[in-house]
């Protein structure tokens, strides 16, 4: 599975914006609260929390795309500028 690390910026930050297409995904934060959603008007209110991941805390798994892939170039997080999101995703085939 491929990885990613989004580090933050002040406002909704976008994954990537290469056109990948993933089947789903993993998430996990860097020390602050983070949250993601698959638009850029995600906030700390409307988006998906991640959590930090742990040995006793799993990762937020996104997966289960009922219409096929996603594209990762329409995902954003937001959270604390400089933090990081950290996204291992199934490309694909």
């Amino acid at each position: 599975m491929p990885l990613l690390t989004v580090t933050l910026g002040t406002g909704a930050t976008r994954f990537t914006s290469n056109p990948w297409r993933a089947m789903g995904m993993k998430a996990w934060q860097g020390a602050s609260p983070s949250f993601i959603g698959d638009s850029s008007a995600v906030t700390t209110s409307t988006g998906i929390p991640v959590p930090v991941a742990s040995t006793t805390v799993p990762p937020l798994d996104v997966s289960g795309f009922t219409s096929g892939a996603i594209n990762l170039n329409q995902w954003y997080a937001i959270g604390t500028s400089g933090d990081v999101v950290h996204i291992q995703y199934t490309a694909e085939e």
